[in-house]
């Protein structure tokens, strides 16, 4: 006769309780028959982990998807990386841009990528307009100060002036530890970068645009990201019926409440350029994330 299994053994031997067994369908005497049986159990516990695996990276968000309607301007095409550099060194005083030809040479072509984006550091922002917490606190007022340099340039409205602060918007976590980490590891003032300027996730919701790029080896990228290429590429939204950007790697609550349920994004009407707000689950066919290749 076999030795009866307490309920403590069990989550011994196998990790999990007897909670866990009930819900699959399993009792004690199920699986007396082969608990004592070192090879099948780890074999068992290999299958488990394979199969929660598995499930960790299923999107949950998959199905909020539309057929693309805008897309980009006609003939529209990414600045050159001399053209930014340019560009960068006129909008920044004082910013390390030496790396960057070190760091494009570093980059692995990416047929999907629509060119190379130099991003300038929230570490070097920060710095450059003396704004503490750059990844928490500081980033809205590092917004700010990216947008008054949009606004200089052509017309631009912000829709959320007044709210640019850690109440209403913020990187999400796990964007902005991948951010930070990024920024460390990078010599210079700028993040050198494949990327693609919304057509990729076209008509996908914010969070499932930033899921599929966090598990693909991309990086959804942030409202100061996309100011500073809208700084740098301002042709690429001039217009009623072109893409729209959705900023991914952000999150946005509306009253303070704690409820990060919208993300940001860029648009156009009336003649000018425009920052806003939108439901992170709401799959729009005028709208894409932005995202860059982390891939060198």
């Amino acid at each position: 006769m076999q030795k009866s299994i307490s309920a403590a053994q069990i989550k011994q031997i196998l990790g999990f309780g007897s909670d866990v067994l009930k819900a699959i369908g399993f009792g004690f005497s199920q699986v007396q028959a082969f608990i004592s049986d070192s090879a099948r159990v780890a074999k068992f516990k290999e299958g488990l982990t394979a199969l929660l695996e598995e499930a960790i990276a299923l999107n949950p968000f998959s199905k909020e998807r539309v057929k693309q309607a805008w897309f980009y301007p006609k003939n529209w095409q990414a600045k050159g990386v001399a053209e930014q550099v340019i560009k960068l060194a006129t909008l920044f005083p004082g910013i390390d841009l030496s790396q960057v030809e070190m760091l494009v040479a570093k980059l692995v072509a990416q047929k999907l990528a629509d060119g190379v984006a130099i991003l300038p550091k929230l570490s070097f922002l920060a710095k450059l307009w003396n704004i503490a917490d750059p990844y928490g606190g500081g980033y809205g007022p590092i917004c700010e100060k990216l947008f008054e340099l949009i606004a200089a340039s052509r017309s631009f409205h912000n829709y959320r002036t007044g709210q640019m602060n850690e109440q209403h918007i913020r990187i999400m976590e796990d964007v902005r530890e991948q951010l930070k980490k990024l920024e460390a590891e990078t010599l210079g003032d700028v993040l050198v970068l494949s990327f693609n300027f919304g057509n990729l996730y076209a008509g996908f919701s914010p969070r499932n645009a930033r899921f599929e790029a966090l598990n693909n080896n991309q990086f959804p990228l942030i409202a100061a990201q996309v100011a500073c290429l809208l700084l740098t590429m301002p042709d690429r939204l001039t217009a009623w019926e072109q893409l729209f950007i959705d900023c991914s790697g952000d999150e946005w609550d509306w009253d303070a409440g704690g409820g990060w349920t919208r993300s940001v994004c860029f648009g156009f009407d009336g003649g000018k350029l425009l920052f806003d707000n939108r439901y992170a689950d709401y799959a729009n066919d005028f709208f894409g994330s932005a995202v860059a290749f982390l891939g060198v």
